[in-house]
């Protein structure tokens, strides 16, 4: 994508073709390696003429100096459709991230160029300080073509990484602004993963995807395209229906998690009674998931009511942030949680079977231990399955 249209605010981005503009370096390479071929020639054929004379500068032959050789590749430049003139070495060195993402809808038709929409502008959907933040961005070309041009964001770029927790209580902070506890919390480093490690995360305010959007519709989707589910745990969070929903979502799909054990702040208790922290044990304990199970009053699925198993956590160790360094920018605690997040990325593509190797260990433990349980209800000694760990949750 031409990025003087980008950063002009062009509606149609034009386009460069990275082909062309490699192929047009290499023909002033070989053009210049040729012209200096040429200029050695006549130069010997000089100094064969004028034995002991004084060699003839190139200065004014048929090559350019060796000087020169960086100053005429800054001047080779290609114009794109609207007009810009950028140079080749610039769109040759763009990084894979580009400001410009192609509309779907026009590559899956053919289209050459495709429409391209604003990457920032996409960004808003994703950021909770957008009050009249939209679902979806309408494509041009799709609709010159006759097609819907009504494209959804999330079509067009996908959330990596989804931020599950329970909003916790509301306070008021020291100019009388209210918030609510664990999100005062999530939101800073949020907003450090994208700046820092320009990762898009999702991070939902006050239950609102913006005007005319399905919530549930738009959170299941969410978690389906992400990578990364980060669950910031606490008594809260396992007693919210929403809260049970994402997390349902994200075992059912087999997202990589994250478990966030989250601090209980002072008047700490949510509206259902519950702590807004975790108030069980850490890492330390290989039962730490077990208090989940204890807290949950109602371990079934919102939706299907079927029942919830929180023994996948074991899987997955915990991070603990209920020190109170832990939350600020560069701890330990916070360098964790974005290493473990990288670890699902390499070089640009999804690691995906550690995962589903972990999940696969769930199912297979999960169905031994019902296994187990039946025999016992029949009478055989639970001693034939000593492999079983204990605990049916």
């Amino acid at each position: 994508p031409c990025r003087e249209c980008v950063r002009t605010g062009v509606a149609d981005v034009k386009h460069f073709s990275r082909d062309d503009a490699q192929a047009m370096l290499e023909r002033w390479r070989e053009d210049r390696i040729s012209g200096l071929g040429r200029a050695d020639d006549a130069s010997d054929d000089d100094d064969a003429a004028t034995s002991g004379g004084t060699r003839q500068s190139t200065a004014d032959g048929q090559g350019p100096q060796d000087g020169d050789v960086g100053e005429m590749e800054e001047s080779l430049v290609q114009t794109c459709a609207a007009g810009h003139q950028v140079r080749v070495v610039d769109i040759l060195s763009r990084a894979v991230i580009y400001d410009a993402v192609a509309c779907p809808q026009c590559v899956q038709k053919g289209e050459v160029p495709p429409f391209c929409f604003n990457r920032r502008r996409c960004l808003l959907y994703f950021d909770e300080d957008n009050a009249g933040r939209v679902g979806a961005m309408e494509c041009l070309k799709c609709l010159q073509a006759g097609r819907s041009a009504s494209i959804r964001i999330l079509d067009i770029i996908a959330p990596e990484v989804f931020l599950s927790y329970n909003w916790g209580v509301v306070q008021t902070d020291a100019c009388g602004h209210k918030h609510y506890s664990t999100q005062a919390l999530v939101k800073p480093l949020k907003q450090r993963l994208e700046t820092e490690e320009d990762i898009v995360c999702w991070f939902d305010v006050g239950g609102g995807m913006g005007a005319g959007q399905n919530h549930m519709a738009e959170m299941a989707e969410g978690i389906r395209k992400c990578t990364v589910v980060v669950v910031f745990l606490s008594d809260a969070y396992v007693n919210s229906g929403n809260c049970l929903r994402e997390f349902c979502h994200a075992v059912r799909l087999c997202k990589f998690l994250v478990p966030v054990l989250v601090p209980t702040v002072e008047d700490g208790v949510a509206r259902t009674g519950h702590s807004t922290g975790w108030t069980g044990p850490g890492a330390s304990d290989p039962d730490w998931w077990k208090h989940a199970a204890r807290k949950c009053e109602n371990a079934r699925n919102p939706d299907s009511n079927l029942p919830i198993s929180w023994s996948v956590l074991r899987h997955f160790e915990p991070v603990d942030m209920r020190a109170p360094p832990a939350w600020l920018a560069g701890s330990e605690s916070e360098l964790e949680i974005r290493r473990r997040i990288a670890s699902r990325f390499h070089r640009g593509e999804h690691v995906q079977h550690k995962t589903e190797a972990s999940y696969a260990l769930w199912v297979r433990t999960r169905a031994k231990v019902r296994h187990a349980l039946t025999h016992r209800r029949a009478g055989v000694p639970t001693a034939l399955f000593p492999d079983i760990r204990g605990g049916a949750s």
